[in-house]
């Protein structure tokens, strides 16, 4: 309930009291005084009424004639005449035959009269169910005493009561209203700076803290406006501070490569940055506000958190994530102690993949270039200490050994080549010159180069090339070496008879490159690999061959540096196509961001 309306009820209740007590205390002191007029001029009529029947002698009061006394005295004063002897025997009354009525000396006024010369009695009639009053005075006739009752019912002067409590409520409610009225005005002036301050502080309360009080008075309300207006000032020069600081840690959380993560005491999430949502995929309206169990961060976090808050401890974990893709992440669990009963957990998650394929890649180098060089190295060394036995004994079976001796050293230069040029291109540091390349010409260099190898198989070589082909935004060297690895697949891995085939056109606003050959095809299960480091369909044909298995991850690596797009297809016992799209312009910021990817 508003002041005004609680101010306005307590002055209205103040009114309202007041004026009924005043209304009621007037309306019973006319009733007593109308009482003590009536007793006085009762009594005094009660007087002349005794010296009446003093002369006229209350011995005649059982007879007609007394009783007509008695009746016509009634009707001329228009009161109940009872005329009562010592001994409370009724000897005559105007309205009833005394020889009928009981005796009177019980009744308070008969007794009083009789004691005292004059009484009074107010009470209700038990007969008539009316109020009478009663006034009784003390007479002596010469055949002795006797007391004169006068009766008057008290429906007149109820009347004439009623009538004033009438007026006086009606004037009792005018005047009420009144005084409502002016009450509800004035409330309302009283209350009205209250309730401007009360707004005032409502767009305090919603941030508006350039606002002024409207309120200037020389009073208490006064003072309390200017408290308000400087705890507005002192609440917009701590906001602007409170808001600049968590403007600077937002932005720095917002640019965190880690996924910052802050628990509270019942593992409600409270706070998660832009790192996280990357990192699970999910935006962080999806995870504020919510217990950790019902989130998809659960899995992975979950236990580190656990283990923290029980040894009290930081903690940290690697965990496998697996939807929406496969992930490998490092949680770090700090537990926080604000105050005694007020804990929080902080959780720092950094996302390891790349670091753990870069180390399994690694392994697998290692792995790889130790064991295709264990096999060449083996057979060098068998190779050559078997020449130096046949050396004397047999010539010509050293030659032999010497030409084995040959192919492997040809073989291991092949692949550290291969090695230095896959290195030269996954280099950061290394930026080859860029230039517009005709793709045609690169192809027909290409070609020519393996056309003697393609005849000495026995497989047709051929070239398809679209005319007045845009040219290629790129590093002319690279992309030679994209040419001939491809083509010296579609030569090595084909059959004699067969067939092989490079075509360029433009299409879509792309350079299209497309290898095809009639060979062997790859299995589908090995579609996805043959593009890795030292990954061989037939291990032993590759390697009788002198293949390193670096060739296609030189292709992949050219391709990505110019932002090119590779597509394989392949049907076993019929042949492998190789289709690399590039874009006609690529510029030298997009080149490196491909190339870092």
């Amino acid at each position: 309930m508003q002041i005004r309306t609680r101010l306005w009820l307590s002055y209205a209740f103040v009114i309202v009291v007041s004026v009924a007590l005043v209304a009621t205390m007037m309306l019973s002191a006319a009733e007593r005084h109308f009482l003590a007029e009536l007793r006085t001029s009762m009594a005094s009529e009660a007087r002349l009424t005794g010296e009446l029947l003093q002369r006229q002698g209350t011995e005649t009061l059982g007879s007609r004639r007394g009783r007509e006394l008695l009746a016509r005295l009634d009707k001329e004063a228009g009161r109940r005449i009872t005329v009562i002897g010592p001994d409370g025997q009724v000897l005559g009354d105007s309205r009833k035959d005394a020889s009928t009525m009981e005796n009177h000396g019980d009744r308070p006024e008969v007794r009083q009269a009789i004691d005292g010369g004059a009484g009074s009695d107010v009470r209700l009639s038990e007969t008539l169910k009316v109020r009478f009053l009663y006034v009784a005075v003390r007479s002596r006739a010469p055949d002795g005493t006797f007391v004169t009752r006068l009766a008057f019912p008290l429906t007149e002067v109820n009347s004439s009561l009623q009538a004033i409590a009438d007026m006086g409520i009606r004037t009792t409610l005018v005047v009420a209203l009144g005084a409502l009225l002016a009450g509800l005005v004035l409330a309302g002036a009283l209350t009205r700076p209250i309730q401007d301050l009360k707004e005032f502080a409502g767009r305090l309360a919603s941030g508006r803290l350039s606002e002024r009080p409207p309120v200037k008075r020389r009073d208490e309300i006064g003072e309390l406006s200017e408290s308000l207006e400087r705890m507005a000032g002192e609440l917009a020069s701590r906001m602007g501070q409170l808001t600049g600081e968590k403007e600077k840690l937002q932005l720095i959380l917002d640019n965190m490569t880690d996924g910052i993560l802050l628990l509270g005491r019942n593992g409600d999430v409270l706070l998660a940055n832009r790192a996280l949502e990357k990192i699970f995929r999910r935006p962080s309206s999806e995870l504020v506000g919510k217990p950790l169990s019902l989130t998809t961060l659960s899995a992975g976090i979950e236990p580190a958190v656990r283990q923290a808050l029980e040894t009290g401890q930081p903690f940290e974990a690697d965990a496998d994530l697996w939807r929406p893709l496969r992930r490998t992440i490092r949680v770090h669990a700090l537990p926080l102690t604000e105050s005694p009963g007020r804990q929080a957990t902080l959780v720092v998650v950094q996302d390891v993949t790349k670091e753990r394929e870069t180390e399994r890649l690694r392994k697998d180098f290692v792995a790889n270039v130790s064991h295709e060089l264990k096999t060449p190295l083996a057979s060098l060394k068998l190779a050559a200490e078997t020449l130096l036995l046949h050396l004397e004994r047999d010539p010509k079976g050293a030659r032999k050994f010497a030409e084995s001796i040959d192919q492997d050293v040809d073989r291991l230069s092949t692949m550290v080549g291969d090695l230095l040029e896959l290195s030269r291109y996954e280099s950061p540091q290394a930026e080859p010159a860029l230039e517009a390349v005709d793709l045609n010409n690169v192809m027909r260099e290409v070609i020519s180069l393996f056309e003697a190898k393609a005849s000495e198989r026995g497989i047709s070589l051929s070239g398809v090339l679209e005319p007045a082909l845009p040219p290629i935004q790129g590093s002319r060297e690279q992309l030679s070496s994209l040419a001939a690895n491809l083509i010296d697949n579609a030569i090595e891995y084909n059959s004699s008879g067969g067939s092989a085939e490079a075509s360029t056109r433009h299409e879509g606003g792309m350079v299209r490159l497309v290898v095809s050959d009639t060979g062997e095809g790859i299995p589908e299960k090995d579609r996805q690999h043959v593009f890795e480091r030292f990954y061989r369909v037939d291990k032993a044909r590759s390697r009788s061959a002198g293949g390193t298995g670096l060739g296609l991850s030189i292709v992949k690596h050219v391709a990505a540096s110019h932002g090119a797009k590779i597509a394989l297809s392949s049907t076993p016992g019929e042949g492998t196509t190789v289709t690399v799209d590039f874009p006609s312009s690529f510029p030298l910021l997009a080149r490196r961001v491909f190339k870092n990817t």
